[in-house]
This record gives C-alpha cells, sequence and structure tokens, in this order.
C-alpha cells in the first residue's frame, strides 16, 4: 500500500512495524515450544512407553532447536513479503537458494553424516538456512530502503 501511494516513510514505518510485529509473535511461539516441550512430548508419546526416555532425549533437542528458529523463521517471511510488496524478487529468491540450498541444508548433511551428529544436525542445518537467510533478506531490504530514501525507484520492475 505504501509503496503504491508512493510514500518512502511510509514504507519504512510499515516495514519496521511488520518487523518488530513478527519478533514479538515469535518470541512468544518460541517460548511456548521451550517451555511446553515435554507436556507437546507427553501428547505424542506416553511416558509409560518403554522406550519414552530414549524418544525424549531426542526430542529434547529437536524442540530446542525449533524454538530457537521460530523468531528467524517469521521474520525472514515477512521480510520476504515486504520485499515482494516493492516488487523485489530477483535477490530475495537468490538469496533463499543459497541460504537453505546450499548453507540450510549443506550445514545439515555435514552435521548429519560426515560428524554423525544425529537427528537434531538436520533440524540445526534448516536453522542455520533460516538465520542466514534471515540476515540477507534484512540486508537486501535495508539496501532498497536506502535506495528510496535517495530518490530511487520504490517499486523495481
Amino acid at each position: 500500500r505504501a509503496a503504491g501511494k508512493n510514500n518512502p516513510n511510509e514504507i519504512r514505518l510499515l516495514g519496521r512495524a511488520a518487523f518488530i510485529s513478527s519478533i514479538v509473535i515469535t518470541s512468544v511461539a518460541s517460548a511456548l515450544i521451550w517451555f511446553g516441550a515435554d507436556m507437546m512430548l507427553r501428547s505424542f508419546v506416553s511416558p509409560d512407553t518403554s522406550d519414552f526416555e530414549t524418544v525424549k532425549s531426542v526430542a529434547v533437542g529437536l524442540f530446542f532447536v525449533t524454538a530457537l528458529f521460530q523468531i528467524p523463521d517469521g521474520l525472514q517471511a515477512v521480510i520476504s513479503g515486504a520485499l515482494r510488496g516493492l516488487n523485489d524478487t530477483f535477490w530475495p529468491a537468490i538469496i533463499g537458494f543459497i541460504s537453505f540450498w546450499g548453507i540450510g541444508l549443506g550445514s545439515a548433511y555435514m552435521m548429519a553424516f560426515w560428524l554423525g551428529w544425529g537427528p537434531t544436525s538436520v533440524w540445526s542445518g534448516i536453522a542455520l538456512g533460516l538465520t542466514v537467510s534471515t540476515i540477507g533478506l534484512y540486508w537486501r531490504w535495508s539496501i532498497r530502503i536506502t535506495d528510496i530514501a535517495s530518490g530511487g525507484k520504490i517499486l523495481l520492475k
């Protein structure tokens, strides 16, 4: 909406509001996952099951990583949407490809199979890819906002 109105100040303001909202909401989700991990685990696996402790030892690590990647996952989705609102899709696609297929999948494979760190390492690779994507997309957003503020095109064509 702000891009369509050709209003650079509103673009910056609405972008920041969306980013902060994303961080707040995903922080709550992270806390719920972190502090509710035991309850969630028990809703899927009975504590009376003979392998409960084995499952729990794996699940705790997975819940921890899941709680950690909620914030970058939500933020990268919001920043990506904000860039799409400016018709900026080429560089975000490149950033996503490198982050997820190169860094995320590559590090997950290395940690799981070369280092033998198990299932948690696969989630850790995904979390790393999400974090790198978030940083890259925010960097791209910053470049676009700086360009717009100095008189550049708001909507890329």
